[in-house]
């Protein structure tokens, strides 16, 4: 399998606490070019206050990441984001462009402290999507509020939230709690995305093909699409994600 779109990861070197080197930059390339991924969205974290990059130092960062994607294969496609941690002014900052959507589209990726309330959760989305944005949850997997109570979750979707999990969670590389509740939400199809969050060549590389086997073995190949490769297709687009429960 293969031609899988990565909307999170964490390739650009040196500035959060993913690649540590344009060389191991390099490195999780090509783990993902082996793995089936064509396409990448860079997904650096931004923190206000403490993790914000500025606008020219990341592009300077992505178009290196993008030449050495080139070199192994012209196909290859990077594009740029964040991963936004949700904080009060957000919807300023990415209006202001110090922050940044996904490719540039109404989509943007959004993570939260895990230890973080549903009700504070529901009022930041809602903030956001009153700005104009269309809001990504970020490892749905991390949240205890939505752990505790998964129709939760159902409720998220249902007020336009879309919901991205990551590879190794629903491989069981990151516990059986968490897998359990993952594939609950596969079971369920209440998932938009996966991705791999990678922030290495290790521990924590791109890893697609283990995770969609598993996917298209238990729901088929379409679904296997829809969350590997479509419905990215579409957030690259800035067009709507497909709903099919």
């Amino acid at each position: 399998m293969e031609g899988f779109i990565d909307i999170h990861s964490h390739i650009l070197p040196g500035i959060d606490d993913g690649s540590d080197s344009l060389e191991t930059t390099i490195e999780m390339l090509q783990i993902a070019w082996e793995e089936g991924i064509r396409t990448m969205i860079a997904t650096p974290h931004y923190r206000e206050g403490r993790l914000e990059t500025p606008t020219e130092h990341l592009l300077e960062l992505y178009r290196q990441v993008v030449a050495e994607a080139q070199k192994i294969d012209s196909s290859f496609q990077i594009y740029l984001g964040n991963e936004l941690y949700s904080s009060y002014n957000l919807a300023e900052h990415l209006d202001a462009e110090r922050a940044h959507s996904l490719n540039g589209t109404r989509y943007i990726l959004v993570e939260f402290s895990p230890s973080k309330t549903y009700s504070e959760m529901r009022m930041a989305f809602r903030s956001l999507q009153m700005s104009g944005y269309r809001p990504i949850l970020a490892h749905a997997e991390r949240y205890e509020c939505l752990v505790e109570e998964s129709s939760r979750v159902t409720e998220l979707i249902n007020s336009g939230i879309y919901i991205q999990l990551n590879t190794s969670s629903i491989t069981g590389d990151n516990g059986f709690r968490t897998r359990m509740f993952a594939r609950n939400l596969l079971k369920h199809e209440e998932v938009h995305f996966v991705a791999t969050d990678a922030h290495n060549s290790d521990s924590r590389s791109p890893r697609f093909q283990k995770c969609m086997a598993y996917i298209e073995k238990k729901y088929g190949s379409k679904y296997a699409d829809r969350l590997g490769r479509e419905n990215a297709l579409r957030v690259l687009k800035d067009a709507p994600v497909k709903s099919w429960w």
